[in-house]
């Protein structure tokens, strides 16, 4: 049942960075984004109790354990309170042709979010975190303005530099 669980923590982001990249509009990659939030927090609250034992899954790439399943719901429930913030706050903008990119690229941040602390290999977590680094950095310079275009660079440099 766990591995179920986590099949949907994990896919339920995945499905929506496609369907909100080839959503017809704003309001259905919205849609698609804070439903996949809330699927993915819905699963993520019983994994903290119940991954005792731990569980090595994916030929060894992903485990499954105490410590990596309370941050991944506590990733889960930021997802699913930034969605529900996400919907007003970027409805203000007035740009919905653009909204699809934004819905997909957080449902992306997202999933590289949940999937690093599962991971059971150093070289895949140190991918995965760096995707993490890679999506956010086009959500910090999403709005286009010279200055969040400069907060991008920034950011770039900073996070890499460590």
């Amino acid at each position: 049942m766990i591995m179920g669980l986590v099949s949907v923590v994990l896919i339920a982001p995945l499905i929506a960075v496609l369907l909100c990249a080839t959503a017809r509009s704003a309001r259905a990659a919205e849609g698609i984004n804070l439903g996949a939030s809330l699927i993915t927090a819905a699963a993520a609250l019983p994994l903290p109790f119940m991954a005792h034992p731990a569980r090595i899954a994916l030929g060894g790439y992903l485990l499954v354990d105490g410590l990596g399943t309370w941050v991944v719901l506590c990733a889960a429930l930021v997802y699913a309170l930034a969605s529900i913030y996400a919907v007003g706050y970027m409805r203000l903008l007035g740009e919905p042709q653009r909204l699809m990119r934004f819905y997909a690229l957080f449902a992306g941040f997202a999933w590289t979010t949940l999937v690093a602390p599962l991971m059971n290999n150093a070289g895949v977590y140190w991918i995965a975190v760096e995707l993490t680094t890679l999506v956010s950095t086009f959500l910090v310079g999403f709005e286009q303005a010279s200055e969040s275009i400069e907060a991008a660079w920034k950011y770039i440099v900073v996070v890499s530099a460590g």
